[in-house]
């Protein structure tokens, strides 16, 4: 059968009825693991920052053992979780109650 410019296709009926509305969200939710920044407003996973130098660990550990003990007992001691945009160590959790205040002012 051949398509005519006259002929239609027959449509699908429409169903009256109330609009549908779907619930507004402002905000995105927040991952459990995100963390925000009290500097920069950034959201999301935190960096892991170890203070120090690894070529002067290596070193101290190749000449002297005690200093290399030392130096990285410091080392691990002193890594923070730092923010990936700005660096600031400020960041808190977005499912503590003032990161949860951060994410709504946001």
């Amino acid at each position: 059968m051949r398509f005519n410019k006259n002929m239609t296709t027959p449509r699908p009926p429409i169903i009256e009825g109330p609009p549908v509305i779907a619930p507004a969200r402002t905000k995105p939710l927040a991952n459990p693991r995100d963390w925000i920044c009290q500097q920069c407003l950034w959201i999301g996973r935190p960096k892991t920052y170890t203070k120090g130098s690894i070529i002067l660990e290596l070193f101290l550990w190749c000449m002297l053992v005690v200093p290399g003990i030392i130096y990285s007992i410091w080392r691990l001691t002193s890594r923070a979780k730092v923010c990936r945009v700005c660096g600031s160590e400020a960041i808190i959790p977005c499912r503590s109650p003032r990161g949860l205040q951060m994410v709504d002012f946001k």
